[in-house]
């Protein structure tokens, strides 16, 4: 059978407790909304309203309705209009995430994010099966900061056919973006019918909305393209530092941006990525990769289900400055616990150093890591082919298997081939003298993607992108 996707740390009375707080905080404290044509649409349909203080206070009635007519698991297309992706179901997906502002060179050296380097790490991406979705992972900082969010979306539909998970800062861009799509999609309808962008939207921590916010919310609904509210409230500084209470002030606010969402438009798909973490009193740092983050991140899946909402987490990830064994024990820990405790996304393939640093090596690295994953994940079969009885009768008295047919004609199912871990005996080690680390070998594997890409798609519909770019530019 399959390695059970049953991590939990709550048991049934403690979520409802915390859906009970939820709801309390919801109506009680409320959410603040920084814009006042979203203010009222929502006392429109039954929050009570302090335009005064920007806040709305949602019933429950009105927040259970919402819930329940947003939708529960959804699907995603690539550039030729095929499913590679439904999300919400009981498969865990892959994705970057990011907008770095450095990021590390195959020569080692940390460079300013720029369009070229983007460009470049959504060619590797596109090469990258292990991948399922591409979000900017490295921020264009040649680019005018008023336009960085409609070239960075241009930079992932010119370089690859993958769905695309994206920021917008205002209503005008992301609506540019959505015509972009519609460039590759062949007209809005078909985007519609079959969409390959998701709308990444911040919450606001403590408990609010931004304006930006609002804006991209109505864009999105007004042509049916997903949202995906990403919160990220660290424990002790924009949240309280007790883990409860900091799950209860991220689903107060995602929930809210629901309930929004679909009182602009009923139906409308809506997903949550926990980023939620706790400020390290130590360090004085924004962690990613703590026990407590695990924990946190396990609790969240649990809520999510509950709430019949698709979740993506920050996943693989980790707090350490370089590609060291820090960085491999806490890739891995965030990593499993997220794929065991239910999430239907892990985003963070390619980043380290607190979210705050990418390279290009950590993409090889992490597909390696996601390959184990599920490796582990698929668990074993037991049949009367797998549990070989005949060949343990015909063999037994040999002492070996290795040369059998059941062996040979098997071996490569049954087991992961690496393709960058290194299970070398000690002796044949020493004798690299310091070569051949485990960094060459992903960057050998680097050489591997460069020369397997070959999609076309993208950037034989550039210059129209570019015009719709134009139109939509600050």
């Amino acid at each position: 059978m399959e390695f059970e996707k049953n991590m939990k740390v709550l048991t049934e009375d403690e979520v409802y407790r915390i859906h009970m707080n939820v709801m309390e905080v919801l109506w009680q404290i409320g959410i603040m909304v920084e814009e006042k044509q979203s203010l009222q649409l929502l006392e429109k349909n039954g929050a009570k309203v302090d335009y005064e203080k920007q806040r709305a206070y949602l019933p429950a009635d009105l927040v259970q309705h919402c819930m329940s007519v947003k939708g529960h698991s959804f699907s995603f297309y690539d550039a030729f209009g095929k499913k590679v992706i439904d999300y919400g179901g009981t498969r865990t997906y892959y994705s970057t995430c990011g907008y770095t502002t450095t990021y590390v060179d195959q020569d080692g050296i940390s460079k300013e994010g720029s369009y070229a380097a983007l460009e470049k790490a959504v060619r590797y991406v596109e090469t990258i099966d292990e991948i399922d979705m591409m979000q900017p992972s490295i921020q264009a900082c040649d680019i005018p900061s008023e336009n960085q969010d409609l070239y960075m979306t241009k930079a992932l539909l010119v370089n690859t056919r993958k769905p695309t998970h994206a920021i917008a800062n205002s209503d005008k861009h992301a609506e540019g973006l959505i015509m972009m799509h519609a460039e590759i999609a062949g007209g809005l309808e078909n985007l519609m019918k079959k969409p390959r962008h998701l709308f990444n939207i911040c919450t606001f921590s403590p408990l609010g909305i931004r304006k930006d916010a609002c804006e991209v919310i109505r864009t999105a609904a007004k042509y049916n393209i997903p949202c995906e509210f990403s919160t990220g409230t660290m424990a002790g500084a924009t949240a309280p530092v007790t883990l409860a209470a900091s799950i209860v002030e991220a689903f107060a606010e995602v929930i809210g941006h629901i309930v929004l969402a679909q009182c602009y438009r009923p139906g409308l798909n809506c997903s949550l990525l926990s980023a939620n973490r706790i400020f390290d009193m130590k360090f004085a740092a924004c962690t990613v990769a703590t026990p407590e983050y695990a924990v946190i991140k396990t609790a969240a899946c649990q809520m999510a289900h509950y709430y019949r909402i698709p979740i993506g987490c920050i996943g693989p990830c980790s707090d350490s400055n370089e590609h060291d064994a820090q960085f491999g024990w806490e890739k891995f820990m965030g990593g499993f616990v997220c794929r065991q405790a239910g999430s239907n996304m892990e985003f963070g393939i390619g980043l380290y150093s607190q979210l705050n640093q990418f390279s290009y090596t950590c993409l090889a690295l992490d597909a390696e890591l996601i390959r184990n994953l599920e490796k582990i994940g698929r668990g074993m079969e037991v049949s009367d082919f797998t549990l070989a009885f005949d060949v343990l009768e015909e063999d037994a008295g040999k002492g070996e298997f290795l040369f059998h047919n059941h062996t040979l004609d098997n071996y490569k199912d049954e087991f992961l081939a690496p393709v960058l871990t290194d299970r070398a005996p000690y002796p044949n080690y020493q004798k690299r003298n310091g070569k051949n680390t485990l960094v060459d070998r992903a960057n050998k594997q680097l050489d591997k993607y460069e020369k397997a890409y070959n999609y076309t798609k993208g950037r034989e519909h550039e210059a129209e992108l570019q015009k719709i770019l134009d139109e939509y530019a600050d």
